[in-house]
């Protein structure tokens, strides 16, 4: 799994707690709006990217089509 850097607060701690510890998922968490590291990133067993935009607390904007592609 793959999750924005700069997410809202319990949604960061639920996927570092809930996610990664107790089902043993990888999560990375990285700034989507950098196309190259999100290209880095990707694994052949990546099943989601988690995008808010805007993020919060930062308020960045993911350009989402971006990530999509």
């Amino acid at each position: 799994m793959i999750c924005s850097d700069d997410v809202y607060g319990g949604t960061n701690k639920y996927f570092r707690t809930m996610v990664h510890e107790k089902h043993s998922v990888d999560v990375d968490f990285i700034d989507l709006n950098d196309q190259e590291l999100l290209e880095k990133t990707l694994k052949s067993n990546t099943k989601l990217v988690w995008i808010e935009s805007p993020t919060n607390p930062l308020i960045k904007l993911v350009d989402i089509v971006k990530v999509v592609k």
